[in-house]
């Protein structure tokens, strides 16, 4: 048995990916975005997957670390391949506007990640104390595109950077602390 809005959800996915595939992954700023939705429908499915209530700063926040993701990897790939690079709209994009979307999707994740610590589904402000594992974890990104020439792969980036993931296993075992000493 499927929800059907499990299934409309993933038929949504299935559009949105198809799109990006056959025209707007040619289109600059618009192929980040339709990358980015994408995360946004899996975190939907999910959500609807296990029956619980999703958090619209839940959304969000998944909405701008996506979008940070994909404009870093456009920078990661204009700093490996320059602007005759695979991609027929690399050459749309400078380093100048990269680093001023940073800017705005660095911001727009920080915060609503720090409100969806204290009000998301656990309402819980001592959640706040979360907030420099994600800040760290976002400096170290950069700092690993900006002077280690990183970011064309985000997952290999992210998965072979032991700093990150000695962050990412605090991050975890701080939530876990918290959630269970405050509730």
């Amino acid at each position: 048995y499927v929800d059907i809005k499990l299934l409309a959800i993933t038929f949504t996915y299935f559009l949105t990916t198809m799109s990006y595939s056959l025209f707007f992954k040619n289109i600059v700023i618009l192929d980040v975005m339709f990358i980015a939705s994408g995360f946004l429908w899996r975190v939907i499915a999910g959500a609807i997957a296990i029956d619980v209530k999703i958090s619209p700063w839940l959304i969000t926040c998944t909405a701008f670390l996506a979008l940070f993701l994909g404009f870093n990897k456009r920078r990661g790939e204009l700093m490996a391949l320059g602007d005759s690079g695979t991609r027929k709209n690399l050459k749309e994009y400078s380093f100048e506007m990269l680093q001023e979307y940073q800017a705005i999707t660095t911001s727009g994740a920080i915060i609503s990640y720090a409100l969806y610590t204290v009000l998301g589904p656990h309402n819980n402000p001592w959640l706040l104390v979360t907030l420099p594992y994600v800040l760290y974890g976002i400096f170290r990104y950069i700092y690993l595109i900006n002077k280690k020439g990183e970011g064309d792969a985000p997952d290999e980036t992210l998965l072979k950077d032991w700093p990150i993931l000695l962050n990412g296993l605090l991050y975890i075992v701080t939530t876990i602390i918290v959630l269970l000493i405050t509730e």
